[in-house]
């Protein structure tokens, strides 16, 4: 009980009690244990972050018309840079070995695609379902990664379009895989099995490609980034001829 002449204790605010516990007086300090302790959240104390997500990511299929208006795209959401290893060379002869080199603004998913003067689209790289296409951001690659490529006709400009997305691409209607590895690696890589409405369709539309002519991407599928949301874009162009020819590539 207080002395004589003493003032009465101020009584302390509670917190909410727990069904069969009393009230605990509340002291501003966070209790170490027992029921009074749930939910208390020091003041100006953050809760700690969220883990990432771990969630595997998701590939985009990705049907031929559409492949077509990704070749023929020229927009970029990051940087990408593309060229022959052989700096400066233009012009080439068949039968010459030869390798892709570049950089890339971000970690990605690399596609190689070669167009032949008459229009006809192949797979370059990767070949193999085994082969591991990622490459990473500001690090300079090379492809193949192990021999080269063999230059092969027809005599005329050839075009190598590179396409790097964030997210792996399952390509529909490829042909059959390669030979094993050690062996010749065509220049013309995989190419794709259409029908042949759909294979004179796409063969024209690539033929204009590389003729320099504008195709309309809106008849190919709609706009790209609507459903390949971020990716990049370059190309090298090559002539394949006689050495001695003098030929060079078309602007």
């Amino acid at each position: 009980p207080p002395s004589p002449g003493s003032s009465p204790p101020t009584p302390q605010p509670l917190q909410p009690s727990f069904a069969g516990q009393p009230p605990v007086p509340n002291t501003g300090v966070a209790p170490t244990n027992g029921p009074a302790s749930y939910g208390f959240v020091p003041p100006n104390v953050q809760p700690p972050a969220a883990a990432p997500s771990s969630r595997p990511i998701e590939p985009v299929p990705v049907s031929p018309i559409q492949l077509v208006a990704a070749v023929a795209n020229r927009t970029s959401q990051f940087e990408l840079d593309v060229r022959a290893a052989e700096f400066g060379k233009t012009v080439y002869a068949i039968g010459e070995r030869w390798q892709v080199t570049g950089t890339c603004g971000q970690s990605g998913y690399l596609y190689l695609f070669h167009i032949d003067p008459t229009g006809e689209l192949s797979l370059l790289y990767p070949r193999r379902a085994s082969e591991d296409n990622r490459v990473n951001a500001n690090a300079a690659f090379r492809f193949p990664t192990a021999g080269n490529y063999e230059m092969e006709g027809p005599l005329g400009n050839h075009y190598v379009k590179a396409i790097v997305t964030r997210q792996p691409l399952i390509l529909t209607g490829l042909m059959h895989e390669p030979p094993a590895a050690g062996e010749a690696r065509s220049g013309r890589g995989r190419s794709l099995r259409l029908c042949p409405t759909q294979t004179k369709v796409v063969q024209t539309l690539l033929h204009d490609y590389v003729q320099g002519k504008s195709l309309n991407v809106g008849d190919l599928g709609g706009d790209v980034a609507k459903w390949l949301p971020e990716f990049a874009q370059d190309e090298l162009v090559y002539y394949v001829g006689p050495a001695n020819d003098g030929q060079k590539v078309s602007p």
